[in-house]
């Protein structure tokens, strides 16, 4: 009985290990960021889609509606934002309120080409 419940339970284990592996982004190591340095980031072709289908299209931080004050939809107001505010921040879920509110948290791998925008210089 003992070996049956210790076997179950190294089961259990290994099958969570495996899948919080899979589920993460292994190309970065938290806290630190990795930007392809051979890829341009821009604003029109790699960050406005993400915002628009997360954060300005579903009247959150559109020109319209501009929830905190932020405006998302178009290059000079993200630029602006994402420089001067903490949008990175409650895009990673690392501080409050965490964004895009009523939804999951956006894929490492996203939040990361938003990162990459900035630190390369917020082409447009």
């Amino acid at each position: 009985m003992y070996k049956t419940t210790v076997l179950v339970f190294l089961v259990i284990i290994v099958a969570l290990s495996a899948t919080q592996s899979c589920s993460k982004d292994k190309t970065q190591t938290p806290g630190t960021l990795v930007c392809d340095s051979t890829k341009t980031y821009a604003y029109t072709t790699d960050v406005k889609p993400i915002f628009d289908a997360h954060c300005a299209s579903i009247a959150c931080h559109s020109s319209i509606v501009q929830a905190s004050g932020i405006n998302l939809s178009d290059y000079t107001n993200s630029k602006e934002f994402t420089q001067n505010s903490k949008v990175l921040c409650v895009m990673n879920h690392t501080c409050s309120p965490v964004m895009p509110q009523g939804a999951p948290k956006l894929s490492d791998s996203l939040i990361r080409v938003v990162e990459c925008w900035a630190a390369k210089g917020f082409q447009n």
